[in-house]
């Protein structure tokens, strides 16, 4: 009786290449299997449409009155420095409340 001293260590390479090669073919069969990407219309964008919504629509009106407007009124200002320069300007926190208010709606 002989004893193959290398025996053992073909077989455990044999079973890894067979595990790999395995693993190329089980790896082939799931591409091959995956759905094709969906042909290029030849069309283009034919038919395409955008629709707004209410508030995308009021946010743009907002925009373009914003883009309108001056930076800056100087005038005014002007008036409010010399105001609190003489300790004349009064705040009114009724009046900032509503205006907050109110420019809240505009977002709602």
């Amino acid at each position: 009786m002989v004893i193959n001293s290398n025996n053992g260590v073909n077989n455990a390479n044999q079973t890894n290449t067979t595990r790999e090669r395995n693993g190329v073919e089980r790896n082939t069969e799931s591409n091959a299997k995956a759905p094709a990407p969906a042909p290029e219309s030849k069309l283009g964008n034919v038919g395409d449409k955008v629709m707004l919504s209410p508030e995308a629509k009021s946010f743009g009106k907002l925009s373009a009155a914003v883009a309108k407007a001056p930076e800056v009124d100087s005038e005014k200002v002007a008036n409010i420095k010399k105001a609190i320069a003489e300790g004349k300007f009064e705040v009114n926190p009724e009046r900032i409340a509503a205006k907050m208010l109110q420019q809240e709606d505009l977002f709602a």
